[in-house]
């Protein structure tokens, strides 16, 4: 167990010193910050999802962003036949 615990501990060391240095090069802007005000996500997950993202003006509806996050099914029907599942990944 004390083992385990160290090497939980050298890892929580390199994590930080690596996020530093990602935060150190990124010049965040009003979408960065806002994402930071959601419970949950912090520096790190609110960087990768603002550059994952781009402009979110770019997606005219949130059920359009919502699909792009692949948080929604994007089956294909006409005349009462599944045509496809859509983006299979």
């Amino acid at each position: 167990m004390e083992s385990s615990l160290r090497v939980i501990e050298v890892l929580d060391e390199q994590i930080a010193a690596i996020e530093k240095q990602v935060l150190g090069r990124i010049q965040p802007e009003a979408g960065f910050q806002n994402l930071q005000t959601v419970y949950g996500i912090g520096p790190i997950l609110a960087m990768t999802i603002w550059l994952e993202t781009g402009d979110i003006g770019r997606f005219p509806q949130v059920g359009d962003y919502a699909s792009y996050c692949r948080c929604v099914a994007s089956t294909r029907i006409s005349n009462a036949k599944k045509k496809g599942d859509g983006m299979n990944v």
